[in-house]
């Protein structure tokens, strides 16, 4: 495993670890706010809302922290090749140009 893939692991678990404690944060909010809990329960939400989306952009969107400390670009691993695209039919040669059809 290379460095950039394990500094992508450590970045979506730190994304986990964020997002566990906020997302019991925002539940006991959501559910003091339903129940009709005191005024401090909306300090929950505040706080807790915010610390998700943040966990959750940590781990959907690792590559891009990865990428900004490395230099490092995955985006090429999750596009198909052309001869999977287009099994039916052959890639143009280099030599040979693709006559237009009507």
């Amino acid at each position: 495993m290379k460095r950039e893939e394990l500094f992508d692991v450590a970045v979506r678990t730190v994304g986990l670890l964020v997002v566990l404690p906020a997302l019991y944060t925002v539940v006991f909010g959501l559910l003091g706010v339903a129940l009709g809990g005191p005024g401090e329960v909306i300090g929950l939400l505040w706080f807790g809302v915010p610390a998700m989306a943040v966990g959750l952009w940590l781990m959907r969107r690792a590559d891009v922290v990865v990428s900004f400390a490395y230099k490092w670009d995955r985006r090429p691993q999750y596009t198909p090749s052309y001869a999977s695209r287009n099994q039916h039919r052959e890639p143009p040669s280099q030599g040979e140009q693709k006559e237009p059809t009507e």
